[in-house]
């Protein structure tokens, strides 16, 4: 639900399936359970922005990620303080690029491998926090401001909660529709109605998948 995708969509994309194999290497691969990581979760919002906007084939993806790790070593690369962009013109539509050490790189299609020089657009990631080892630390899932709520996999194992106030924005939600109201479930936790309104404007936002 918080990558707004059904649970078949991202299983595949995370660990594959009897389709093909997944989108990336999911960051807990020798657990008999799939386990999906917070680094998981940021790789599946760029995967999803891919398909979403330009429709970039799953193999594509996954040859562009394969690409990036044995050339230069780079995990997680959608999870990693580069900028992934699509090609917008040219013979080259279509492919992918990322940004490294401050030049654009093909990473698909006949020319990948080749610095580029013309004209592409950004994708995402302008809602992640990055650490000093460039990885994903935090995800700001809705708002702006003082009001956020923001995704962090060091608290409450990266449930989404409301910063201004500390609380699970689940928690908030369904105490709405236990309460009967806004008002009523501000009341009851001793927070204000501003932030069980966030709360339910996100999880409002999150019931509209929009991804098959």
């Amino acid at each position: 639900m918080y990558a707004r995708v059904k649970t078949q969509t991202l299983t595949r994309w995370v660990f594959g399936d009897g389709h093909g194999d997944s989108a990336f290497t999911p960051q807990i691969t020798d657990s008999a359970e799939k386990t999906v990581s917070f680094l998981d979760f940021i790789q599946s919002m760029a995967v999803r922005a891919i398909r979403l906007q330009h429709n970039v084939p799953l193999q594509k993806i996954r040859a562009a990620v394969d690409l990036v790790e044995a050339t230069f070593g780079i995990t997680y690369p959608f999870a990693r303080q580069h900028t992934t962009y699509v090609i917008r013109e040219g013979s080259a539509k279509g492919e992918l690029a990322l940004e490294i050490d401050g030049k654009l790189l093909q990473i698909s299609g006949k020319q990948k491998k080749q610095y580029l020089f013309d004209q592409v657009a950004e994708l995402y990631m302008d809602r992640v926090d990055f650490g000093t080892d460039g990885l994903a630390t935090t995800f700001t899932a809705w708002g702006s401001g003082k009001e956020t709520i923001r995704m962090n996999p060091h608290i409450r194992f990266g449930e989404p909660i409301v910063t201004s106030c500390g609380y699970s924005a689940l928690v908030l939600w369904e105490a709405v529709k236990n309460e009967g109201s806004i008002k009523d479930a501000a009341k009851a936790y001793g927070v204000s109605e501003k932030q069980v309104k966030l709360a339910c404007e996100y999880f409002d936002h999150l019931i509209s998948r929009d991804v098959a």
